[in-house]
């Protein structure tokens, strides 16, 4: 007969012991701060790799998060800010001025090009799909004057 550990029959009204989250799990909750105060942008994009890996989105972004307040001018922890962007829009106070006319077009898109794949230069649609591949393979195939801003528009 194999040693295992003993455990408390069911009927005793005892409940059986869950595991103990880590050390460092704890130490995420008791504090705001996910990285330790010396830590170099190598060690902190090694940490990241390590938390997605073990399936810890959350605590990757806001390591990412807290890395680029501590490190804005890393390349490569930019980066890894964009990849682990949550989805959601960040509020911006300028627009870049190429993209001002498109931006304010799609503050109030006609009811035609919703549900569509739209391309815009300036206040103009020029080019419209119905899914992403499509309108990629329609710019390929056309010029313009100026790159459009291509974005999908919710129904």
């Amino acid at each position: 007969m194999s040693h295992t550990a003993k455990q408390s029959p069911p009927e005793s009204g005892h409940r059986q012991a869950q595991p103990r989250p880590s050390a460092r799990r704890l130490a995420v909750r008791r504090e705001d701060s996910v990285l330790p105060s010396n830590v170099e942008p190598g060690a902190v994009l090694d940490t990241i790799r390590r938390l997605i890996e073990d399936d810890q989105v959350g605590t990757a972004r806001r390591a990412v998060a807290e890395a680029a307040r501590r490190f804005p001018e890393d390349p490569e922890i930019r980066k890894a800010k964009r990849v682990l962007n949550d989805g959601r829009a960040t509020p911006c106070s300028e627009v870049e001025p190429r993209t001002r006319e498109e931006f304010e077009w799609l503050g109030n898109p006609p009811a035609w090009a919703r549900g569509k794949w739209i391309g815009l230069v300036g206040r103009q649609v020029v080019v419209m799909a119905g899914t992403m591949e499509e309108l990629i393979a329609a710019v390929k195939g056309k010029s313009f004057p100026q790159k459009p801003l291509l974005h999908h528009l919710e129904s």
